[in-house]
Parts: structure tokens; sequence; C-alpha cells
């Protein structure tokens, strides 16, 4: 996928990030056995159906419930290639892929930015974070 990508950009640059994303209950099991697996992206995301990373973990953060019986949270630390970005600061519940001529969006219309990738193997899981809050 980043050659695939790569080749589509200027430069060679498939613009790897690194990137959060926060989960929990069986989705947890999910990523670290199939990593993201374009078949559970989330269909009710404000640009569409893709996974959703952030930059700043407090945005992944709300996205980890705690466990009910340990009260951990878990959020990945992730390789994401971004590609060719569409930047988007109103919401686009429609989207089902990058807009034409682009590998991945960039919502910038919350808080935190947001960086939404719909294709299988444009992300890998790269660590798993488990923490608690007070």
């Amino acid at each position: 996928m980043k050659r695939s990508i790569a080749k589509e950009c200027p430069g060679n640059d498939p613009r790897e990030r690194e990137l959060f994303h926060g989960t929990g209950g069986d989705a947890i099991q999910g990523i670290i056995d199939r990593g993201f697996d374009d078949r559970y992206f989330s269909p009710s995301g404000a640009w569409g159906r893709g996974v959703y990373f952030a930059d700043d973990p407090r945005k992944s953060n709300s996205y980890a419930p705690p466990d009910p019986l340990t009260r951990h949270r878990v959020i990945f630390y992730n390789k994401v290639l971004l590609g060719v970005q569409c930047k988007l600061s109103q919401p686009d519940n429609s989207l089902s892929a990058a807009p034409k001529g682009h590998h991945s969006v960039h919502g910038t219309g919350f808080q935190y930015d947001e960086y939404i990738v719909y294709r299988y193997g444009q992300a890998l899981p790269y660590l798993k974070i488990t923490y608690t809050t007070p």
C-alpha cells in the first residue's frame, strides 16, 4: 500500500504519520488480530465510513471507554499513510472513500484535527497503549 500511494503523491512521499486511535471492547482484539479491517470501519463518523485517527491523544481518549472490570483504557499508536489529503472543515458523513484524487481526509471542523482513511492497509497498529484515568 505504501508503494502504491507513494506513486500517486508529489515527490513519491506517501505522507506516513504516527497517529492515535482510541477504541474499546471487542475492537481491541480485532485490531490486534486483523489490523484496521475496512469491514468494521465506523459508518457513523463525521466524515463517513472510515477509520479515524488523531495527532492529539486527548481526542483518541474520548473514544476509549474504560473497561468495566479493570477501568483500563486502550489507544493504539499507528503508522498511517495519509497520501494526498483532502482538507475538510465541514463534516460529510456520506463519504465511504476519500474524495477523487485523494487518499485520506483531514477533518478540521472540531476541537481536535482528525485524519480518516478508508482502505484496508493504510494504517498499521504499532503500539497498544493501556492506561487508567482517575
